[in-house]
């Protein structure tokens, strides 16, 4: 199983905010897609080892190590989270383009052609959603 206790450097200085990132993970799960919830169900619940999971993706278990512990750190301290927290803030879908963004990590052509739109209407939102965030992020602090 991934060791998530050095995810977040946040709660390395805070050890007493959320001693168990292993729990932060899981109860941040449903904000997943089926296909990525299953698979870090899969593992972080059901504790099916990374080799299995690989064996029945047909896939490496690099690459399937590597998916995991991406969308965990991202779960624990990624954007996305603060799109989260401002949901009411963002069109529903501008926090779908942040998701394949920010979660999945896609490129503008490919989050254009998963929601068909174009390239530089992926570009113009994902320069809005990010602006949007540093200002939300500025009054929090301010």
């Amino acid at each position: 199983m991934i060791n998530l206790d050095n995810f977040s450097v946040e709660s390395a200085r805070n050890p007493g905010r959320c001693p168990n990132l292993t729990e932060a993970v899981r109860l941040r799960l449903q904000w997943l897609e089926p296909h990525e919830r299953t698979l870090m169900e899969a593992h972080l619940i059901h504790h099916i080892p990374i080799r299995s999971l690989a064996g029945l993706l047909h896939a490496s278990e690099k690459t399937i190590a590597s998916r995991i512990k991406s969308l965990s750190r991202r779960l624990i301290h990624g954007r996305y989270i603060d799109i989260i927290r401002h949901r009411d803030q963002f069109h529903p879908l501008d926090r779908q383009i942040a998701y394949d963004s920010f979660m999945l990590n896609l490129g503008y052509r490919k989050i254009a052609q998963k929601r068909q739109l174009g390239s530089y209407e992926v570009r113009r939102r994902i320069e809005t959603i990010q602006n949007r965030l540093d200002t939300l992020t500025r009054q929090q602090c301010g």
